[in-house]
């Protein structure tokens, strides 16, 4: 057989059999999920791949993301605002992340608060994005609902924790909301937690590879590629979508010392504000899951780990998706922990309360499961108790 012939005689032999993985892959699915339009997956995705190959409109220049002057600023317009914000308004529940969420009547999460603090009564309002609000868990299992059942309980006299968590708001959004709403509630503490979101205030370019395209591209067509790519991700680094994000990143050093610059700027008004209204505030740092199979990322207190990662950045070199997450939100916790020192402040370690082989801690990257908020408000509880906040009841 001439050598042509054996070229085109193998390569037909090889498309069929992947032809068979795929098809076996789809009906799996099939029957396992009842689910036929896995017979039509990736169809438009490769149509559409097609029709720009034919018309040279496929693009392969560096993706930059959040590259505008504060996107945070920009974003506060349609989210973590509260509009029509009257005391007594209709409350409501909505369903986030497979839980009803109430919304009380001022548009926060949870019970239903009075705009005038009740006599006797110390408020805590806990201030962050959905760290705070507590996406992943139920109403009864948030760590506000956690920590206000124990002081319920067992400490001597009354308080009331308000939950003004918000989705997606970051440090620019937390200081308005306080200003504008949640200082009318008249707290005696303001406990702040924010880290992750301020991650979306950084101009950064995200640098994709050629194998990553192709990864991509291949993921969005064959349901056998994505099966496998997901069990080799979860076998390997625990984490199911850790191909999605096997990527560079590249920032500016001088981008990074803005963030800073910005995150402790508006931490000093935050604290004016709080000052001002006779509100003391404590402060805490907040974890952050990464896959386990990167074990030089696990430990999230790891002072030359993150010595090096900046010597990196400084140098001009790329951090991978991981190693960026992980540095700044290291660095963001380092400058919460730096600004409470130099203030005077509490502050309450939310990294360090976490063990070692924190996942199953964890519904994501960055949100607790019920596990993880019992942990967290029994350690904030033992937290206000040491600090004088909360006394135990005599016994």
């Amino acid at each position: 057989m001439p050598l042509m012939k054996k070229i085109i005689f193998s390569s037909i032999i090889i498309a069929c059999f992947f032809i068979f993985l795929e098809l076996s892959a789809r009906t799996y699915h099939f029957i396992k999920y009842k689910d036929p339009s896995v017979y039509s997956y990736g169809f438009n995705i490769l149509k559409s791949s097609i029709r720009e190959l034919f018309q040279g409109q496929i693009k392969t220049d560096i993706y930059k993301y959040k590259d505008i002057k504060d996107k945070g600023d920009e974003a506060f317009a349609g989210r973590g605002k509260m509009t029509d914000e009257v005391e007594g308004r209709k409350p409501f529940t909505t369903l986030v992340w497979g839980y009803m969420d109430r919304i009380n009547n001022f548009g926060l999460r949870g019970s239903d608060v009075s705009l005038k603090k009740p006599e006797g009564v110390k408020r805590i309002m806990m201030l962050g994005g959905s760290f705070v609000f507590c996406v992943g868990v139920g109403d009864e299992d948030t760590w506000e609902s956690v920590l206000q059942r124990r002081l319920d309980k067992e400490a001597d006299g009354r308080y009331e924790v308000i939950n003004a968590g918000r989705g997606s708001s970051t440090i620019d959004h937390i200081f308005l909301n306080l200003i504008e709403h949640d200082i009318r509630f008249d707290p005696d503490y303001v406990f702040l937690v924010s880290a992750y979101n301020n991650h979306t205030l950084l101009r950064s370019e995200t640098r994709l590879s050629v194998s990553w395209r192709l990864s991509k591209f291949l993921y969005n067509i064959s349901q056998f590629y994505a099966m496998l790519r997901e069990k080799i991700a979860i076998r390997v680094y625990k984490e199911g979508n850790y191909f999605l994000y096997n990527y560079n990143i590249h920032v500016k050093p001088e981008e990074v010392d803005r963030l800073l610059k910005k995150y402790r700027d508006q931490l000093s008004r935050i604290l004016t504000i709080c000052e001002e209204n006779n509100a003391k505030l404590i402060v805490g740092t907040q974890p952050e899951l990464m896959p386990r199979g990167l074990t030089g990322l696990q430990n999230m207190l790891d002072e030359n780990k993150v010595n090096s990662l900046n010597a990196k950045l400084r140098n001009n070199e790329e951090l991978s998706y991981y190693e960026f997450e992980y540095y700044l939100q290291a660095m963001l916790n380092k400058e919460m922990e730096k600004f409470a020192l130099d203030n005077g402040l509490l502050l309450f370690d939310g990294v360090g309360i976490f063990p070692k082989d924190k996942h199953s801690y964890f519904v994501d990257e960055i949100h607790l499961n019920q596990k993880g908020t019992v942990l967290f408000a029994d350690r904030l509880f033992e937290f206000f108790v040491k600090n004088n906040i909360a006394k135990v009841k005599a016994r």
